[in-house]
């Protein structure tokens, strides 16, 4: 009775004396449980990543009050899930990943990953011989392929299988779902836990540029037969994912000489109308409105309000024709 009481005893007791707020207690029942559940949900997660001995110590309550969130705010309805962004959706699941304990959400959670879609990779040529050097040393490192947020759901699904309660087959059954890029990535990822490094590697490309659009310069196309063709399938392919590699296609395109004015139309207004370079737009644009004073009127009313939204063959089609423009 007369020793000391233990350093590692005195931190259990303060954490357990800690716990209502640990969950974030003072969050529950708040009004509009959607976001109130939701940041309650993103605060615990961020204490038990900063203190990660929270979860040896407080697991019941923490996954206690994660089932709460999850519940009352209805976090994996999957009418909730529609209306969130791809980012809040693996955001989402890295919190659960980080907290959670049960299977069930965990699970659900994984197959909300399978639903969000791939990214379009994009290589594109070095534009300066500093950065060509650059590529050459890191090679076809999945990392550098990946656009700004691409590798979003790849970091989720490594938590998730950090989290010794998620069930394994709910995490492979997302490998199929990826991009063989994002495949690659969890491959070279350092920290990967071994019962997913051993599933991924099943789904590894067979080559290291498989899913990869690669951007070509003028001279390359040259060679081609038919080099419209080559700017159309990756125009066509950048949209089938994600938009973040999306305008360094649309891009090499406007700049290419081979650029027809189907392709043209088919590229953002805004980006072709600010593109600076006159021999894109200014054709079109010529034979469109060609020595109709009120039609040239029309289009300069119709700069000052350009929607990025639209392609630029939208915004020619919404001119309005010279006779609209006398009758108006």
């Amino acid at each position: 009775h007369n020793q000391q009481p233990s350093k590692d005893f005195k931190h259990t007791t303060l954490v357990a004396a800690c716990l209502p707020s640990l969950a974030c207690s003072e969050l529950a029942r708040l009004p509009k449980p959607v976001a109130s559940e939701r940041e309650r949900l993103r605060r615990i997660a961020h204490r038990a990543e900063r203190h990660p001995r929270v979860i040896e110590i407080a697991a019941n309550q923490l996954h206690t009050a994660v089932n709460e969130c999850v519940k009352r705010g209805r976090l994996l309805h999957a009418n909730h899930i529609k209306k969130m962004r791809d980012v809040e959706v693996t955001r989402l699941a890295e919190d659960l990943a980080l907290a959670c304990g049960s299977p069930q959400h965990l699970a659900k959670i994984c197959g909300f990953l399978t639903q969000l879609p791939q990214p379009s990779v994009v290589a594109a040529p070095a534009r300066t011989e500093r950065l060509a050097r650059w590529q050459e040393q890191e090679g076809n490192d999945p990392r550098f392929l990946l656009g700004i947020g691409d590798d979003c759901r790849v970091k989720a699904l490594s938590r998730l299988a950090s989290n010794p309660h998620t069930p394994c087959e709910a995490l492979t059954g997302v490998l199929p779902h990826l991009h063989p890029v994002e495949i690659s990535w969890l491959l070279q990822h350092a920290n990967l836990p071994a019962r997913l490094r051993q599933a991924t590697a099943v789904h590894a490309p067979s080559q290291p540029d498989d899913g990869v659009t690669q951007i070509l310069t003028d001279d390359d196309l040259d060679a081609h037969p038919s080099p419209p063709r080559v700017l159309q399938s990756w125009l066509d392919a950048s949209r089938v994912g994600r938009r973040s590699n999306y305008y360094d296609v649309e891009r090499a395109i406007l700049r290419s000489r081979h650029c027809t004015d189907a392709l043209l139309r088919q590229l953002p207004a805004d980006l072709v109308l600010d593109s600076g370079i006159p021999e894109t737009a200014a054709p079109l644009l010529i034979n469109l409105c060609g020595e109709q004073p009120e039609r040239w009127t029309a289009l300069l009313a119709a700069l000052d309000r350009v929607d990025d939204t639209i392609t630029f063959g939208d915004f020619l089609d919404a001119l309005p024709s010279a006779e609209a423009v006398k009758s108006a």
